[in-house]
């Protein structure tokens, strides 16, 4: 989400009264979930009609009600006390008098599309509800933290263990903090349990010449373990990463990068693990990783997101597909 869509889901994450109550502006919106769906609906009955158009979820919505239902699904508390009433006469004002006369017309009216061409024409009817478009941006996100608590509870001391004897058994930092490629290509910093020499080259392992005469003695234990990984609940934490989800590249690897923003891969947030993950992991080449990813990107869901964790602790007690 983009413009003022993203600005109205982040003031509602943050409790910001916002003055909507008296507006009936209607909107027609359209989840991705149903855009995809008319998409293939469109390609297989093989219209062939070359127009634009315009397609939208069933149920239009104000934007105090989508206010209320984006505070519903993020778990917050009733939103009604955070919705004010403000005369639409006085919010012109304010935006005439802030030089923001632009966003009259786009706040303050409505913003309806006729769905008569989608139903009646293309014989084709929404398959998300409005509640579910919005209840699917949530689950995700929530699913992660509450696996981040159960995390924290079971792994909190092994967590102190690996950091001490790390900071005994080899010299420099415990924690190695590295540049990646996150959602939408933006740079963000990584942290891993140090399982190799501070010296060593800052490469992806599969491209060092001979990757096990850079990594210490309680590192092998920690790679094949996937012990290292720990840290990154930090990152889940934040949200810059998500449980399940492409692993994210090395800031230099622009091979890998190019090739997964070209497949739209770089829209999703990258994972501690991913179904390339546990189909070969260092063992696969870049191209197989992004094929795998796209497929991820293909069948994202909590479902598939629970099958690849469950296969993760599976690899990782094998100790397979790890340099």
């Amino acid at each position: 989400m983009r413009g003022n869509f993203k600005l109205l889901f982040q003031a509602v994450k943050r409790g910001i009264p916002l003055p909507l109550k008296r507006l009936n502006n209607i909107r027609s919106l359209i989840s991705i979930y149903n855009l995809v769906d008319f998409i293939i609906y469109y390609s297989e009955k093989q219209i062939t009609d070359n127009q634009i158009i315009l397609v939208a979820d069933a149920e239009d919505v104000s934007l105090s009600e989508l206010a209320k239902k984006i505070c519903y699904y993020n778990s917050k508390q009733k939103y009604s006390a955070r919705i004010f009433p403000l005369p639409v006469v006085m919010l012109k004002i304010i935006f005439t008098l802030f030089k923001r006369k632009d966003l009259i017309k786009k706040l303050l009216y409505s913003l309806q599309i006729d769905k008569k061409e989608q139903t009646k024409k293309y014989l084709w009817k929404s398959k998300f509800t409005l509640n579910e478009g919005i209840k699917k941006l949530y689950m995700k996100r929530n699913f992660d933290l509450v696996f981040c608590l159960l995390a924290l509870f079971i792994l909190l001391i092994p967590i102190l263990i690996i950091y001490l004897l790390i900071k005994i058994t080899s010299p420099g930092k415990a924690l190695y903090w590295s540049k990646r490629i996150g959602k939408n290509n933006q740079i963000f910093l990584m942290p891993k349990f140090r399982s190799m020499y501070e010296e060593t080259p800052e490469l992806a392992t599969d491209l060092l010449e001979d990757p096990q005469n850079y990594i210490t003695k309680l590192g092998r234990f920690l790679r094949k373990t996937s012990l290292d990984e720990m840290p990154q609940i930090w990152n889940i934490i934040k949200g810059e990463m998500s449980f399940v989800g492409p692993r994210p590249a090395l800031y230099n690897q622009h091979d890998l990068i190019k090739m997964r923003t070209e497949k739209n891969i770089h829209l999703l947030t990258p994972g501690l693990t991913g179904w390339a993950q546990v189909n070969g992991r260092d063992n696969i080449s870049s191209i197989e990783k992004v094929n795998y990813d796209f497929e991820y990107l293909n069948k994202n869901s909590i479902y598939f997101d629970i099958k690849i964790i469950a296969l993760t602790f599976f690899k990782v007690a094998k100790k397979e597909d790890i340099l």
